[in-house]
């Protein structure tokens, strides 16, 4: 059974928040909790996902408990891979224009 490398939950500031780059109005945001979750790569992920559908108990456990603390029909995913840019070489007229 594949492991999670590591997980944990951010909650969200809550109050109005704008862009704060371009400063656009502000807004209320639509989520309280955003949680990140970690594997070693891609295939520890699908692994993963295919260990809980051959234990269906456990993911009725998890929807169970998901239906206590969220509103499972505004839940969202996003899947992100990590990329190192070296900064240290770009001048700072690249970045004002």
């Amino acid at each position: 059974m594949t492991t999670v490398a590591r997980g944990r939950p951010h909650l969200v500031l809550q109050g109005p928040v704008g862009d704060l780059v371009a400063g656009g109005e502000p807004l209320e945001p639509e989520y309280d909790v955003v949680t990140e979750i970690w594997y070693d790569d891609l295939a520890a992920f699908t692994d993963e996902q295919r260990d809980a559908r051959q234990r269906p108990e456990l993911v009725a456990a998890v929807i169970a408990d998901e239906k206590v603390l969220f509103d499972r029909a505004r839940t969202r995913a996003a899947f992100a891979e990590d990329r190192v840019s070296d900064l240290t070489t770009v001048e700072v007229a690249e970045w004002s224009g």
